[in-house]
């Protein structure tokens, strides 16, 4: 099949590694005189422009190139590899989720049954004149062995957003675009922002 003939072996073909050497040759002496060229009147400066333009004109054929490969290895990807991976997947991904509710289930059922257990078993033991600390404590096993292996299970802290307006302000991520959009549009004053100018160079 000519599309796996085009991304087996190395992704980066040898014909691929050719172009780029000869591209590299086509530029190398313009990226030489970009680091040495010094600047110190306009007619350098002009100089300086048509190397700026060179190298912007050269990237962006480059990265044209660049994206074209890869949207023919995206794709070969996707149709050979990504798609029919997830038609297994998804399911096996489901059936674990599924099972995963179930076990958890049980086991919250069962740790509300020991806790019920051992609030009986005090209640008895207080009225017994007993020590409540000598009870045993009930526990379940946060290991199991199987024979496909062990499964550990285990507790870990989480938290979601209830109210976003009550959410502490070092917990709020800056919004970087929502704000460009305000000084963008004439706003030149906004708390904790240093706004500024910087010079852009666009070579066209």
């Amino acid at each position: 099949m000519e599309e796996i003939e085009k991304v087996e072996g190395t992704v980066v073909k040898e014909e691929d590694k050719k172009e780029l050497v000869a591209l590299k040759g086509e530029i190398v002496g313009v990226i030489q005189q970009a680091h040495s060229l010094t600047i110190t009147d306009d007619t350098s400066l002009t100089k300086g422009l048509e190397i700026g333009g060179i190298l912007t004109k050269f990237l962006r054929m480059l990265e044209d190139k660049k994206k074209k490969k890869e949207k023919k290895l995206k794709d070969y990807i996707k149709v050979e590899i990504t798609e029919p991976f997830k038609k297994v997947i998804i399911p096996v991904k489901e059936a674990k989720d599924a099972n995963d509710i179930k076990v958890k289930a049980y086991r919250k059922l069962k740790e509300e049954k020991q806790a019920k257990q051992q609030e009986e078993m005090r209640k008895l033991a207080k009225e017994r004149g007993i020590e409540v600390e000598t009870l045993p404590v009930p526990t379940i096993d946060k290991t199991v062995k199987t024979d496909f292996g062990s499964v550990t299970a285990s507790k870990r802290w989480d938290c979601e957003v209830v109210d976003l307006k009550i959410v502490p302000d070092k917990y709020k991520t800056f919004n970087k675009t929502m704000a460009m959009k305000d000084v963008n549009r004439g706003i030149r004053n906004i708390a904790g922002l240093r706004i500024f100018q910087k010079e852009i160079i666009s070579y066209k």
